[in-house]
């Protein structure tokens, strides 16, 4: 499933909670894409796509892209020199097709999205 959204200039943690819940496709693996996920920083993504969990997604995942690379540069335990050259290409070989096929696209205006409200179930109130 590749749940692809535009057009929102700043990324609030409202939007993260509130993607990966409103897709909640139980058993499937989420792929993000669009304006929105590509002017997200790292962290960002990181939240977007551990939260698809708790959506009931068995994955979360968004292209490694310029901010991917960007993040994991430099870093104590990431791969440095030749090693990141490589694995910089392997990254972008495995990025998703253009024309790859999918079980269901979900797009939406990130502009319209409203805030909602979720509280975890307690079984004091089942």
């Amino acid at each position: 499933m590749l749940a692809h959204h535009k057009d929102k200039e700043k990324v609030d943690s409202f939007l993260k909670k509130f993607i990966s819940l409103l897709l909640g496709c139980k058993g499937f693996a989420y792929e993000y894409g669009g304006s929105t996920i590509d002017r997200m920083t790292m962290d960002e993504r990181m939240t977007l796509c551990n939260m698809s969990i708790e959506g009931g997604a068995l994955i979360g995942y968004a292209n490694p892209d310029q901010t991917t690379i960007n993040f994991v540069n430099g870093r104590e335990y990431s791969p440095k020199g030749k090693a990141l050259e490589r694995a910089i290409i392997y990254w972008k070989s495995i990025a998703s097709d253009l024309d790859a096929k999918y079980d269901d696209v979900v797009s939406f205006n990130a502009n319209e999205l409203e805030p909602m409200i979720t509280w975890e179930s307690i079984r004091a109130r089942q």
